[in-house]
């Protein structure tokens, strides 16, 4: 794996996105993308397998988390910011036809809004316990749960919360619990540990839907859901509260042609860092990509 970094464009100037590139240039491309307050280097275990198979796997952490810039401004962390600067981030690394977008949660919306704004330029969508619609409980455990992000006094502790934080993920060895812990904390000069993110991203979110309210746009996807035009391969974690079965069932009554698995004993969202996660993507990649 290869730490790297590239410069983006925004509002207040230009700032800088850290990425982690694993395989060989010129292998086919998957770009995964992490849901609102995780990181890139979540897709490791993921990525370490398909590089086997010949993929390159681009991980970013998306502004305002990890090793990226932060904005002063929360009006700046909008789902258009951070697809303009992915667009970038494969202009840095000349992709012109990305071979396959895959995004876990929030790494899904961008997956749909990206499809249909540069359908010529992502030849695959794979989204991870996502769909259209979003239901008003997951917004709300957002706004609970990581609209603050109060650091802890020691690691013990941290990680102690982090555990149960991460519950719903399916991850199901420490090996990963803990690698998990490590890559999300910070560690501040008086030793409290917190978590790696603005917690303005958060505001930026709901700022984003607002925006779409002002333009006449619905808060869910669906309009943009029935241009996707590309192959789509779609997991639902079989407890998650924030992917509906019924939302699934009319992603399908939409788009015959899309493939999905069902994770079982998981919820919201799969750590996609486990055998029985990882290899429906692997085989459905092998097929399609």
């Amino acid at each position: 794996m290869k730490e790297k970094s590239f410069f983006s464009n925004s509002p207040e100037g230009r700032h800088r996105i850290v990425y982690y590139d694993y395989g060989k240039k010129g292998d086919k491309t998957i770009l995964c993308i992490h849901g609102l307050a995780r990181f890139g280097r979540d897709f490791e275990f993921l990525a370490m397998d398909l590089v086997k198979h010949g993929y390159r796997v681009l991980a970013p952490d998306i502004v305002g988390r990890g090793k990226s810039d932060r904005f002063d401004d929360y009006r700046h962390y909008t789902y258009d910011q951070y697809i303009d600067d992915m667009w970038a981030l494969l202009d840095e690394e000349g992709i012109e036809k990305l071979d396959c977008w895959l995004g876990t949660s929030m790494g899904g919306v961008m997956g749909i809004l990206a499809a249909t704004q540069h359908p010529k330029r992502i030849k695959s969508l794979i989204l991870n316990d996502i769909g259209p619609h979003v239901p008003t409980e997951a917004f709300e455990y957002i706004e609970k749960f990581l609209a603050v992000n109060e650091p802890n006094d020691n690691w013990d502790e941290f990680y102690g919360l982090f555990q149960k934080r991460l519950k719903t993920f399916g991850i199901r060895t420490d090996e990963v619990m803990r690698f998990l812990a490590e890559i999300s904390a910070y560690t501040f000069p008086d030793g409290r540990v917190g978590l790696n993110y603005d917690a303005n991203i958060v505001h930026g979110m709901f700022y984003t839907y607002d925006l779409r309210k002002q333009a006449g746009k619905k808060d869910d996807l669906w309009e943009e859901w029935q241009q996707v035009q590309c192959p789509v391969f779609v997991i639902r974690a079989a407890e998650s509260f924030f992917f509906e079965v019924d939302t699934l069932m009319r992603m399908k009554n939409d788009n015959l042609a899309m493939d999905s698995v069902i994770i079982a004993d998981c919820g919201h969202a799969p750590a996609l860092a486990s055998d029985e996660q990882i290899v429906p993507i692997r085989d459905w990649l092998l097929k399609h990509v």
